[in-house]
C-alpha cells in the first residue's frame, strides 16, 4: 500500500505540472492570450510555373557548421483561391492549379545564422533542369505575435526566372 500512495503522488504532481506548463504556454505577458498554434523547424520552397515544367524530382543541400546534408523534395502543385463567396454566414472558395511547385523540409536544430543552400531540379530522365545556390538566415517565426514566444525558425526561398533567391 505505501508504494500505491508514492506512485499516486508522483502521477499528482506530473499532472499539476502539465496543467502549470500548459497555462504558462497559453498566456502570454500583459495580459496576451496565446493560442496552442506552433511552427516547424524547416525550409520552404516555391518554384514558379516557367520553372516547374518538367521538373520532376528535386535535390536540396543544405550547409552549415562545417557539415552538409542532402534532402529530397517532395514536391505538391501550387493552388490558389478562386471563385470565393459568402452567403448567410457561410463561405466558400475553390483552389486553382498556378502551374508552380511547394515544398516544405523539416530541418532539426535549424540555425538562426547563415546557411548555404543548393537547389537542383531534374527532369524525370534525371537530367539537370536547373541547379543555383545561395546564403540565407532563417528567421525565427512568432505564428502567435512576439508576446507568445518564438517557434520555427523557417527558411521561405523560391525560384522564379530561373533564379533561387529568399522569398
Amino acid at each position: 500500500m505505501a508504494n500505491l500512495g508514492r506512485t499516486r503522488r508522483a502521477r499528482n504532481t506530473g499532472t499539476a505540472l502539465i496543467a502549470l506548463t500548459t497555462a504558462g504556454a497559453c498566456a502570454g505577458g500583459g495580459g496576451t492570450t496565446c493560442t496552442n498554434i506552433g511552427a516547424p523547424s524547416e525550409v520552404a520552397f516555391t518554384v514558379d510555373p516557367s520553372g516547374a515544367e518538367g521538373v520532376e524530382t528535386a535535390l536540396m543541400e543544405l550547409c552549415r557548421d562545417g557539415g552538409c546534408e542532402e534532402y529530397e523534395l517532395g514536391f505538391t502543385r501550387e493552388t490558389r483561391t478562386v471563385n470565393e463567396d459568402c452567403a448567410d454566414g457561410t463561405c466558400w472558395a475553390e483552389a486553382e492549379e498556378t502551374g508552380g511547385l511547394h515544398a516544405r523540409v523539416p530541418v532539426d536544430d535549424l540555425p538562426t545564422e547563415p546557411v548555404d543552400v543548393r537547389i537542383e531540379l531534374r527532369a524525370a530522365d534525371g537530367e539537370a533542369l536547373l541547379t543555383d545556390e545561395l546564403s540565407a538566415t532563417p528567421e525565427t517565426v512568432y505564428p502567435n505575435g512576439p508576446d507568445c514566444g518564438a517557434q520555427g525558425p523557417q527558411l521561405v526561398l523560391e525560384i522564379e526566372s530561373g533564379e533561387l533567391r529568399r522569398s
